[in-house]
């Protein structure tokens, strides 16, 4: 698996890097206030969104995590079946490798779109 080169980029770049990331999984965020975090990361650093916006939604989208159950929160059986659904045992190792290929190639390429869009 390939390192991603972050070198040289900018505040703004990587922002909106992390953002795209995020946006590859906005579809299991069930939360509304997770997205609209994002809407405003994602205008933060194309420079229309101000630095209070930017710590509103932050705020907002950390109660919301606050808000829901955690797996550290969970009992008994509730627990139990969360972790073996999400163990990472439950994906066989060269099946897990190939994922993890998979998503360091979109990352890669975000990265190459975001370097072509926003100069330095």
């Amino acid at each position: 698996m390939s390192d991603l080169n972050l070198d040289g980029l900018t505040d703004s770049q990587l922002r909106l890097f992390a953002v795209r990331c995020a946006r590859r999984v906005q579809h299991l965020m069930t939360d509304p206030r997770s997205v609209a975090a994002l809407d405003v990361a994602e205008r933060y650093a194309k420079g229309e969104a101000t630095d209070e916006e930017l710590k509103a939604s932050w705020d907002s989208a950390t109660a919301a995590v606050k808000e829901n159950i955690t797996w550290s929160a969970m009992t008994g059986k509730d627990a139990a079946h969360m972790r073996a659904k999400f163990s990472a045992n439950t994906v066989p190792n060269t099946a897990r490798s190939a994922l993890l290929e998979l998503e360091r190639a979109a990352q890669a390429e975000i990265l190459e779109q975001i370097r072509k869009e926003v100069k330095p």
